[in-house]
């Protein structure tokens, strides 16, 4: 439902009316995670709440409150040629694929080094067909793999990957401006945003949105296009 929302994201006036609800409507981008933390308003769980025109009357109280919380930050976002822009602006189920992907990438040397049958077998079922054939054939090559990766259980492959992408993700907004950095970080999980979890990507800033902009290069060049910076 809320979604439905979020403008298109197709064109470069959908990019505009994206970036007008990140700026004015925050609560439509948060994280999963980061709903029970930012207090969403009484009745977000009700069956009434499912009606249109209720669920947007809530989010307008909810991201008032928001901006209230950001205070000088609230302050909305307008440069389009900000580098991490198009990162920021994703469409939820685009910023988690990449999320993913990126996960994979940091975990990928590990992931390649399990020989145990039953080891393999836990990290398909994990990380799923898709995710497995990133790991073996295409990770390597947007990146080789941490060095020194967390250890992680086979069967626990997809959250230590979800944990590690976000983080990456996080940094590459991480020298952007307040206004940019302080709303794209509620679109990642609250435990991403910690130094133990951005320690051991062992990137700075440029090197992670090098990275997550050469991915999106890959996979939604078509939204790339859209901002002047990456065209």
């Amino acid at each position: 439902m809320v979604d439905a929302l979020i403008p298109s994201r197709g064109t470069h006036w959908g990019v505009l009316a994206r970036l007008t609800q990140f700026n004015l409507l925050p609560s439509l981008f948060l994280h999963p995670g980061q709903v029970k933390l930012l207090s969403p308003p009484n009745g977000m769980d009700t069956n009434a709440a499912r009606h249109p025109a209720v669920q947007a009357a809530l989010h307008r109280q909810w991201s008032q409150r928001l901006l209230a919380r950001l205070n000088v930050a609230a302050s909305p976002v307008v440069n389009l040629k900000e580098p991490a822009l198009p990162l920021a602006l994703m469409a939820a189920e685009q910023l988690d694929r990449l999320v993913r992907e990126l996960g994979i990438a940091l975990l990928g040397r590990r992931l390649r080094r399990m020989i145990l049958r039953d080891d393999v077998l836990a990290v398909r079922a994990s990380l799923g067909e898709t995710g497995m054939r990133w790991a073996l054939e295409g990770a390597r090559e947007l990146h080789p793999g941490l060095l020194e990766a967390p250890p992680v259980s086979p069967q626990g492959s997809a959250q230590a990957a979800d944990l590690l992408g976000a983080s990456l993700l996080g940094l590459a907004w991480h020298d952007a401006p307040q206004s940019l950095r302080l709303r794209a970080d509620w679109r990642v999980a609250p435990e991403a945003h910690s130094e133990q979890a951005r320690g051991v990507c062992g990137l700075g800033a440029t090197e992670a949105r090098v990275l997550c902009l050469r991915r999106l290069t890959e996979t939604d060049p078509e939204w790339l296009s859209c901002f002047p910076e990456t065209r």
